[in-house]
């Protein structure tokens, strides 16, 4: 048999099982116990009408992180797609140095001189360049 504790505002604080009546059973000073019933702790029992307990709220995931590198492909079709390819090919191919690290590099990284110099010559704000990385990662 089961017994629910009550506290004085009707809320349940705990369960009970009980083989027979709980005869020597007392409850905690301000408690009531009540036997029988499906009730969940949490959940309210006020004359006779029993309410249960609230969904606990969803506790949300931040969202991930932005990534910080991407490849040469993806971050080429992400500012094809802004419109600014042209733009940023043209600043690559103007200075040798800048044309030879692009050549060179395998993975493109956020805080690398060379896409420091892609993102000052199209003017994008950091959260431009977190979503330009999220979406050069999603399009490889």
């Amino acid at each position: 048999m089961i017994g629910y504790i009550l506290d004085a505002q009707g809320s349940i604080v705990s369960a009970l099982v009980f083989d027979d009546e709980p005869a020597e059973f007392t409850p905690p000073e301000d408690h009531t116990l009540v036997m029988g019933g499906d009730y969940a702790i949490g959940g309210k029992l006020v004359a006779g009408v029993y309410t249960a307990p609230a969904a606990p709220a969803a506790d949300p995931l931040p969202p991930p992180p932005p990534p910080d590198s991407c490849t040469k492909l993806g971050l080429k079709r992400a500012f094809d797609e802004l419109g600014n390819w042209a733009a940023v090919k043209a600043a690559i191919a103007a200075d040798a140095a800048v044309q030879e690290e692009w050549d060179l590099a395998t993975e493109i990284r956020r805080a690398d001189p060379l896409v420091q110099h892609m993102i000052a010559v199209v003017g994008l704000s950091d959260e431009q360049v977190d979503q330009l990385l999220i979406r050069a990662n999603a399009l490889v």
